[in-house]
């Protein structure tokens, strides 16, 4: 960081873009914020076009160093700058707000855009939508929906990926009724849904009794020319096996077709299938062994109830009782 100061302070060299990149990495990995505006300075004076990475690396020394409100800040200005963020730029805010698995980390990041708003500082849905991923990834969706039935306060308009992050919640949660409902505010907002939003709600159907509308969403993205994910595949190959469905083979074939490996998948279903049964018989006998204990028990007891009460006592206290 000194040497930086001193080179560019006494005009020294003029960094090219490379150092400029490598410094602003440097800064970002350190929490050096003096360091990364300053190269940001530099770049601007020679009117650099931006990319989303270079502000990436801005917001992540401002997360390392712990400012969460320049960090909340700098979206606004990549918006500014058309640049706009993307779930990748803010992955280190929800990384921060989620390493101690701690909902009160997660508020207080609220707090930090509600404080914001009443400056009349501009927040942006990005940030926003960090907080909405954040409940989510730590399997609060009633926190994430109530961020989002908040949002117009802010004077803002949910976007895809506000959609996409509760959609995901519902999906790893098996929350069909609650997917559906988002669906429905997508299409009354006229947000088109993308790749991820059919990836979550085809995984939200199989996780049901009935996946027919898991197949049916599947298919849609397929017309939508929307490449379905190995892991999606994966899910719902597993979802069959265990439904015992006749899809799972079309499944497989589906995952050959587009190049997936299905090494291993119809081994690794048949081996736990194996353990669910080995563990079924082994807490029949358990049962059974019990039954046969409390059987043997109540016989015993039964013998015991024909001795006298003195009899009994002597037994249990090797001497004669007083009556």
């Amino acid at each position: 960081m000194w040497s930086w100061f001193q080179a560019n302070d006494r005009q020294l060299f003029n960094p090219d873009d490379g150092l400029c990149l490598l410094t602003l990495n440097v800064a970002a990995r350190y929490g050096g914020a003096k360091l990364a505006t300053d190269v940001f300075r530099v770049l601007v004076n020679r009117k650099f076009e931006y990319e989303e990475h270079h502000f990436a690396a801005l917001l992540e020394t401002y997360i390392v160093a712990d400012d969460l409100p320049t960090a909340f800040s700098i979206l606004k200005i990549m918006e500014s700058a058309e640049v706009p963020p993307k779930p990748n730029t803010t992955r280190s805010i929800v990384n921060k707000l989620t390493q101690n698995n701690s909902p009160q980390d997660i508020e207080a990041a609220y707090e930090i855009l509600l404080a914001q708003r009443k400056s009349k500082n501009s927040v942006h849905i990005a940030a926003l939508n960090t907080v909405i991923a954040a409940f989510v990834r730590i399997s609060d969706v009633k926190s994430a929906f109530n961020v989002y039935k908040e949002i117009p306060d802010f004077d803002l308009r949910p976007d895809l990926q506000t959609f996409n992050w509760l959609l995901q919640g519902a999906a790893e949660q098996g929350r069909k009724k609650f997917a559906m409902w988002v669906v429905a505010e997508m299409q009354e907002m006229e947000i088109k849904p993308g790749e991820e939003t059919y990836e979550s709600l085809v995984l939200v159907c199989a996780a049901q009794q009935v996946i027919n509308d898991a197949f049916a969403y599947l298919e849609e993205m397929r017309d939508m020319r929307f490449k379905p994910s190995a892991r999606l595949y994966k899910a719902l190959a597993v979802r069959c096996w265990e439904l015992k469905d006749w899809r799972f083979e079309e499944v497989v074939k589906d995952m050959e077709g587009r190049g997936y490996s299905t090494q291993g998948i119809v081994e690794m279903l048949r081996q736990r299938e194996a353990e669910e049964q080995a563990e079924e018989q082994a807490a029949v006998g358990a049962q059974e062994a019990q039954g046969a204990e409390i059987a043997e028990g109540e016989g015993k007891e039964g013998k015991g109830l024909l001795e006298g009460p003195a009899k009994k006592v002597e037994k249990q206290f090797g001497r004669k009782s007083r009556w």
